[in-house]
């Protein structure tokens, strides 16, 4: 039974690519934003350390690739099936990505180059310039004002006004220098004036009596304030002044817009060459990954189509082999199921197709097998039969050579009684063989004890054994194996009147992606004619004298059991071969 566990497990690698995939995605848009916000900095080289943390997908997509394409040169070494298609599908697959793939790099690298060459080229860096300079300029004359005011001769003037009649001073100060926001007048340690904007006041305990000229610039929600203070005498005392002028609200934050602007326009053009290429080998660096999961794609894919496939070609050749118990499964929902479904009920037809042929089979083997076996007893009853008759006939005429006939007539029946005996054992080794009980063994040491046992009774032949392969272990059925070689050194000593060589040689060999330990045995006897070459395994056919027949079907009999196969080559006048595969296997096979 063959179930959809590689679906399964192909499905969840397609899952687990969509989580890279994702992953992927994730790095590009934090890594991207992560880098051009390093590139508009000063320290352009040091922030860039994060890259190789992210080549690491990279270098993980290649190696999953690079065990991929080992994979699929090992099973095309070993031809497994579908191995060919799957590359034909995968070298599709990484031809339509790179297609894909080619004109958008090329596009966005042309992009790139054209708006950064659009960018640079332009004075941009010059206009921000002139507007930073600008505010500067603006700033230092406001501040060159309100000095101006302390040191004016306008000063003294309104310093005799002041005590007596502050609001009269303020707005004589106001319609000269509009720019002023607030006046404080302190006379000690304490405010006995304010007039104006009310963020301009500063608190009694902030004040440093006898400073003059301009006080440090204080920032309050988003408003910058200039102070200028004085100090003179008069009634009451001594008097210190402060008058306060408010930038525009946003002054320094755009000042400081504008000097981060300049900033990075002029790194802009001054690395324009290296952030052009920057750019260029981010977007290759997050292209490539992209390739790449594109290609594993194409390795789960096609193993997702050839799966089915796969399955058919394996069932038709289990079939093929006479596995008929073989079945496929397929998901409901699948495109195949209906194949699938098909493909079984055809090898439900034929296996039951085959019971009924391997039933009449049997009946009519059974039927040939006891038309041979009475027609091979009926063979030694007959002179049994006769020699019983003549020796009564003879004992009632009371010939007096009654002796010497009842001896010969009795060794007669004798040896067609054992003729039968014989005949009857090796019908019930055939009809009734055990099962084989496979264990570890040496071939090699099985052909030499079967050719021991010919050592004394076949002199006249000699066993060459220089070509048999020491050290080598399969499972098998030792006294079966042997009995199967000491049947074959049989026929071969007799084919040549027991007079030449027997010549064994063994080798470790591949069929249909399997091992094979196969067994050759020539003879150098007479060979055979073409006309009984295909009767030779076959039950009771025999072309000796004495012969039963059964030697070679039993021979047959025991290969099959071991899932092996023999088969034989001859020439009349130059001998002949047989050859025994029997596979490596296990114990459990």
């Amino acid at each position: 039974m063959k179930g959809p566990q590689p679906l399964i497990t192909s499905r969840a690698g397609l899952l687990s690519i969509l989580f890279i995939y994702v992953f992927i995605i994730f790095l590009i848009l934090f890594l991207s934003g992560q880098i051009m916000n390093d590139l508009s900095t000063d320290d352009i080289p040091s922030r860039l350390v994060i890259l190789p943390f992210a080549a690491v997908l990279p270098f993980f997509l290649i190696g999953n690739i690079a065990i991929n394409i080992a994979r699929i040169i090992r099973d095309n070494r070993k031809k497994k099936p579908g191995v060919t298609f799957k590359i034909k599908l995968i070298l599709f697959f990484t031809f339509v990505a790179f297609v894909s793939a080619v004109p958008q790099a090329v596009l966005s690298i042309n992009f790139i180059d054209t708006v950064m060459s659009s960018w640079l080229t332009r004075d941009h860096s010059g206009s921000v310039k002139g507007g930073l300079d600008i505010a500067l300029e603006y700033y230092r004359e406001r501040t060159a004002s309100l000095e101006a005011v302390i040191d004016s001769p306008f000063f003294s003037y309104a310093a005799r006004i002041i005590p007596s009649d502050p609001q009269r001073g303020w707005e004589l100060y106001k319609e000269s220098y509009p720019f002023l926001d607030s006046m404080q007048l302190i006379r000690g340690n304490e405010t006995v004036f304010f007039t104006g904007r009310e963020k301009g006041k500063l608190p009694d305990d902030g004040v440093s009596p006898g400073v003059k000229g301009l006080l440090t610039r204080e920032t309050a929600d988003d408003i910058s304030i200039l102070r200028v203070q004085g100090s003179f005498r008069g009634s009451g005392g001594s008097y210190t002044l402060i008058l306060s002028s408010f930038l525009p609200s946003g002054f320094d934050s755009k000042a400081e817009k504008l000097t981060s602007s300049y900033d990075i326009l002029v790194q802009l053009e001054n690395y324009q060459t290296v952030f052009r290429l920057i750019i260029i080998a981010v977007l290759m660096f997050f292209s490539l990954p992209i390739f790449l999961l594109s290609i594993m794609i194409s390795f789960r894919l096609s193993e997702e189509i050839l799966h089915p496939i796969v399955q058919l070609e394996e069932a038709t050749r289990r079939v093929a082999e006479g596995d008929f118990s073989f079945r496929l499964l397929a998901r409901p929902g699948d495109n195949i199921s209906v194949l699938v479904r098909s493909f079984n009920q055809m090898i439900k037809e034929l296996e039951i197709s085959r019971k009924k042929n391997m039933q009449a089979d049997k009946i009519n083997a059974w039927k040939e097998i006891a038309r041979r076996m009475a027609h091979e007893i009926k063979n030694p009853l007959t002179p049994i039969k006769l020699s019983a008759e003549r020796t009564l006939k003879r004992y009632n005429a009371e010939d007096p050579n009654f002796s010497k006939i009842l001896n010969s007539s009795v060794r007669v029946i004798v040896t067609e009684v054992e003729r039968l005996s014989r005949l009857l054992a090796e019908f019930s080794d055939f009809a009734r063989m055990p099962p084989v009980m496979l264990t570890p063994s040496d071939p090699a040491e099985i052909i030499r004890e079967a050719c021991d046992i010919f050592s004394s009774s076949a002199p006249g032949i000699d066993f060459n054994l220089q070509s048999v392969d020491t050290g080598v272990q399969i499972y098998v059925d030792r006294e079966k194996i042997k009995q199967v070689l000491i049947n074959l050194f049989t026929n071969a000593i007799e084919a040549m009147d027991g007079i030449g060589t027997v010549s064994i040689r063994t080798d470790s060999i591949e069929k249909e992606n399997r091992k094979f330990y196969r067994i050759q045995i020539a003879d150098s006897g007479k060979g055979m004619d073409g006309e009984i070459v295909d009767q030779v395994f076959a039950p009771y056919f025999t072309t000796r004298e004495n012969g039963t027949g059964l030697g070679l079907a039993i021979v047959e009999r025991i290969i099959f059991d071991h899932n092996g196969s023999i088969w034989f080559e001859t020439e009349k006048g130059v001998g002949s071969t047989f050859f025994i595969d029997l596979p490596f296997g296990t114990e459990n096979e």
